[in-house]
């Protein structure tokens, strides 16, 4: 960070050492406009930063999967002139070393490189400018919520399989806002229609605009006549599993927490399985949902 002329912006996570933070969080007082969380430690480093009076922005995610593209919008838009890895916690929550980690943010760097992102405003230089027709959404990470009965599908069967196809939704609004869902983008599972209804789990959209392959099969509960297959009617998308929540946050308990605006699925009567979830209230419900497993 001393090194790095001008402003920076820092992913860091990981299991943390428990060491003294003040000199790091003096630089980044001093040199980060963004710090991006991710792993274990995101809890405690959130917490550190928070009580040093940073004025930056914090964002916190479950892996460096999904923090990276959260680091890249926070670079364009800030303007920042570097995008820094930080190596300071151990890498041995999610890797098997650190040198895996840090191919892994290769990788994700270079995937950003290939969709047309500017490799200057990764490394150093300026962020590059935006024409109209060029967009960051690709580089942001929405956040949704999912239903599922866990007597159909639950996440102890998401976990098992590691990812599936979101069929059955035939709802249009609820298909519209998959439609609308873009790779790398995370979703809260739901467990619906039990006592209690709740979120347990939390996923990954690794793949949008999927043909939904139970409207035509005549023997699927979810078969519909009227799709043609020249112009389906219905699609999907496939999430894989991050991880499962230590305790299920209910249905009662988010009703306390939250407003229907701040947490559409609080509303009564709201029977839509796929809700839009903004960022200040995901990265709450983060917060309150502690570490996944």
């Amino acid at each position: 960070l001393q090194a790095m002329a001008g402003s920076v912006v820092v992913l860091a996570g990981g299991q943390t050492k428990r060491g003294d933070a003040t000199g790091w969080l003096s630089e980044l007082k001093s040199k980060a406009c963004a710090v991006v969380l991710f792993g274990t430690g995101a809890a405690e480093l959130d917490a550190l930063i928070r009580q040093s009076n940073y004025q930056g922005q914090v964002h916190r995610c479950a892996d460096l999967a999904s923090a990276v593209p959260i680091a890249v919008r926070a670079t364009s838009e800030l303007d920042a002139t570097s995008l820094l890895l930080s190596p300071a916690c151990a890498s041995f929550d999610q890797y098997p070393n650190f040198e895996a980690r840090g191919d892994h943010f290769r990788e994700l760097i270079q995937t950003h490189i290939r969709m047309g992102g500017n490799k200057s405003n990764i490394f150093s230089g300026s962020a590059p400018e935006r024409t109209q027709n060029e967009s960051t959404r690709n580089w942001f990470v929405a956040f949704w919520l999912m239903k599922s009965e866990p007597d159909a599908y639950g996440i102890d069967d998401l976990r098992r399989e590691g990812s599936t196809l979101w069929d059955g939704i035939r709802n249009y609004q609820a298909r519209n806002f998959m439609r609308s869902m873009n790779e790398g983008d995370q979703a809260f599972f739901y467990h619906s229609n039990c006592k209690p209804p709740g979120i347990i789990g939390l996923m990954e959209v690794v793949e949008t605009n999927l043909v939904d392959p139970t409207q035509f099969d005549s023997t699927a509960k979810y078969f519909d006549p009227k799709s043609n297959p020249a112009q389906p009617r219905w699609d999907c998308a496939r999430l894989r599993f991050i991880g499962q929540f230590g305790e299920l946050l209910s249905l009662d308990q988010l009703r306390a927490a939250y407003t229907e605006e701040q947490l559409p699925v609080i509303k009564r009567g709201n029977r839509l399985s796929i809700l839009p979830i903004p960022t200040t209230t995901a990265e709450d419900l983060l917060d309150r949902l502690g570490p996944l497993h």
